[in-house]
């Protein structure tokens, strides 16, 4: 008999297929940098929405564990199933599609999907510039914005980036690729929105969770609403998704990759925001354009709490009760086996 993870886990695939097929899963804009002159880098950028399983959403973990997840600080809440959150990839272009049977890239093309970790982006970099990992992320350190203070986590725009887009067919050097919208992109975006650069690095951080926690932009914009609600309130973020980056980047052994426990909540990280107030030290992944705009664009709402469901939906609530409600809401589509 499947357990209600793997049935999770199936309908996570079939769903990413069906939206990667459909019109809303990308958002095309064309990042142009001079990176010498005569000599113009120019890459598709394919923003993509994460597509998500089911919700270790903020505030109330989700866990099939009982009685035992963590609602507001020192409250006990029911307790559901919840899963990580993997992204739709970039809409390959017609000169550099993958190869469906390896998964292997064209030499030299490399894509950085919603939500990716720096260092995963900076082994494709080094690979397609067959250098060391020391290498490629030295020149991704040395071209981040000083808000970055050296970590690259957040900094790294989403898309397909190919070290032969120079208009001459020339071969573009590693700092050339790096410095054409790699790590460039999302402070110039921050800029046009008129975020003062001392908020840039924290609104990065939230653009980040909100890419991590849901997949439309409408809810991604409720998600960043929810965090800063929360933050000025006093409350722990209480994030299973901040815990997730911190052991996929340093190798934590949770024992449930999918979800975390009481132990794993108790853990003394950073990263840990069942323990610690305020946001995390770094993004937990590469935000979509999508994303960062939710985060400076949060949604009007006084919501402080919310659940994701299997089918990818979000729901909020103002108050502990409602928040209870959506969870037994989910739980009830988990026992049913309804995943709309």
């Amino acid at each position: 008999m499947n357990t209600a993870h793997d049935e999770l886990a199936a309908i996570a695939r079939e769903g990413a297929q069906r939206f990667s097929s459909t019109g809303l899963a990308s958002s095309h804009a064309t990042v142009t940098r001079r990176v010498r002159r005569h000599r113009v880098a120019r890459g598709s950028v394919t923003a993509v929405a994460g597509v998500g399983i089911a919700g270790a959403g903020a505030f109330g973990v989700i866990q099939l564990r009982g009685a035992d997840a963590v609602g507001p600080a020192g409250t006990l809440a029911p307790s559901i199933t919840g899963a990580a959150s993997p992204s739709a990839s970039p809409v390959p272009s017609a000169e550099a599609s993958q190869d469906e049977a390896s998964g292997s890239e064209i030499h030299g093309i490399f894509d950085v999907y919603p939500g990716d970790r720096a260092d995963v982006v900076i082994e494709r970099l080094a690979d397609a510039f067959d250098t060391d990992v020391a290498t490629a992320r030295a020149a991704v350190v040395d071209a981040l914005p000083p808000e970055a203070q050296g970590e690259p986590d957040g900094w790294l725009l989403p898309g397909r980036y190919s070290k032969w887009a120079d208009p001459d067919n020339e071969s573009l050097t590693l700092e050339e690729l790096v410095g054409s919208g790699l790590t460039s992109a999302n402070a110039d975006l921050l800029e046009a929105e008129g975020v003062p650069r001392k908020q840039w690095h924290d609104t990065l951080v939230i653009a980040s969770i909100a890419q991590a926690e849901a997949q439309m932009p409408e809810d991604m914009a409720k998600v960043a609403a929810v965090i800063r609600n929360r933050l000025d309130a006093g409350m722990r973020l209480e994030l299973d998704s901040t815990l997730r980056f911190e052991g996929e980047r340093n190798g934590i052994d949770f024992s449930d990759p999918h979800r975390t426990t009481s132990e794993d909540r108790a853990a003394e990280t950073p990263y840990n925001t069942y323990v610690n107030q305020g946001l995390p030290p770094t993004a937990i992944g590469a935000p979509s354009t999508t994303a960062i705009t939710a985060a400076t664009r949060p949604a009007d709402g006084d919501w402080l709490y919310f659940v994701r469901f299997p089918s990818g939906g979000v729901r909020f609530a103002t108050n502990f009760e409602e928040h209870l409600d959506n969870v037994t809401a989910l739980q009830e589509q988990l026992q049913s086996g309804d995943a709309e």
